[in-house]
């Protein structure tokens, strides 16, 4: 039996993609915070964010699965949040000094 991306799915995953990007869009509207801004290390963090929304994408026979809380945890511990922290220099510990933008690239290369 073949699955099918139906129709609910696609929507929520659509939803939550919107709101994700205009999270975003803020962040980058309110340039005056931005401190860090490497290409290279933003590319990652959206690469990391497409391998996880394309697996919400995946189709499945139940209406509730386990993978799509996963994933939209995901997104938001593994794509959202460190890009905040990552455009703001602000992250949860008390010596940041250490956190390059290679450890945040490797960091993204092991996530994904």
């Amino acid at each position: 039996m073949k699955k099918t991306l139906s129709l609910k799915t696609l929507l929520s995953s659509v939803i939550l993609g919107i709101i994700i990007f205009i999270g975003i869009i803020s962040i980058f509207y309110n340039a005056d915070n931005i401190l860090r801004n490497n290409g290279i290390v933003i590319l990652t963090f959206v690469v990391n964010g497409l391998v996880i929304f394309l697996s919400l994408l995946r189709p499945s026979e139940s209406p509730y699965r386990l993978m799509d809380i996963i994933n939209v945890f995901l997104i938001i511990f593994m794509f959202a949040a460190p890009l905040v922290q990552y455009l703001r220099g602000s992250f949860p510990w008390w010596t940041t000094y250490l956190i390059t933008d290679e450890k945040i690239v490797y960091a993204n290369i092991l996530v994904s």
